[in-house]
């Protein structure tokens, strides 16, 4: 019984987001990406490139989750929390970062030798020593 509501259940969901999917396979057969399918693109644990603004390093954070944001001038951006590994003396944890893509109209191109967007991600990020944390600042 729980197999075929199951079965219910994905027909539902394979029918509802299939015009999303199609529109998305489009855009990324021509390497591109529209504001409000950026969500589509990422995926839990998925690697994201950047450089730490303090040391110039390469820095490879995975993706935890997205949602659309205002900012106090009612700007909207797409917020990516992300973590990584990084190291304070002889401490070792998780840190946790956000990365803010603003808001865009039209198409922008895909990074594809990464799967994000090369034009609006972060090129930078800023560590914070006191609380590790990491804010993006700068983009391309």
């Amino acid at each position: 019984m729980v197999g075929k509501h199951l079965g219910l259940f994905m027909d539902y969901v394979n029918t509802l987001f299939q015009p999303t999917v199609e529109q998305l396979s489009a855009l990324i057969a021509r390497g591109e990406i529209t504001y409000d399918l950026l969500w589509a693109l990422f995926e839990p644990n998925m690697e994201i490139f950047t450089t730490c603004l303090g040391t110039d390093a390469s820095r490879c954070v995975l993706f935890n989750h997205c949602e659309e944001r205002t900012d106090m001038n009612g700007a909207k951006f797409i917020y990516l929390d992300t973590r990584y590994l990084n190291s304070k003396g002889k401490i070792l944890g998780e840190v946790t970062t956000g990365i803010k893509i603003p808001y865009f109209q039209g198409t922008r191109l895909l990074n594809t030798s990464v799967h994000i967007l090369s034009s609006i991600i972060p090129s930078t990020m800023w560590c914070d020593e006191t609380s590790f944390n990491a804010v993006a600042l700068s983009f391309r």
